[in-house]
C-alpha cells in the first residue's frame, strides 16, 4: 500500500477515505513538498486540499476549527 496520495481532489479523497476506513484513523498528518516545488503551485495545492477535500470529512453542517468559536490556544487532544 502506498503512503503517497496525488491526483485530483477527487482522487485524493477517494483514497484518503479508504485508506483511513483501512486503518482506522481519526486523524491525518499531512506533507507536503515544501522544497522542490514554486511556491504558487504549493499554495495551490494546499488551497484544493483545504476548499475540496478537507470538507468532505466533516459531519453534515459540520464546521472548520477555526469557526467553531474555540480558544484554539489552548492544547487540544
Amino acid at each position: 500500500m502506498g503512503w503517497m496520495i496525488a491526483g485530483s481532489a477527487e482522487t485524493v479523497a477517494e483514497r484518503l477515505e479508504q485508506l483511513t476506513s483501512e486503518m482506522g484513523s481519526g486523524r491525518v498528518i499531512v506533507g507536503t513538498d515544501f522544497v522542490s516545488q514554486p511556491r504558487w503551485m504549493l499554495e495551490k495545492s494546499l488551497t484544493l486540499f483545504a476548499e475540496e477535500v478537507m470538507p468532505r470529512f466533516r459531519r453534515p453542517g459540520g464546521q472548520p476549527v477555526w469557526a467553531r468559536g474555540t480558544d484554539l490556544r489552548r492544547y487540544a487532544t
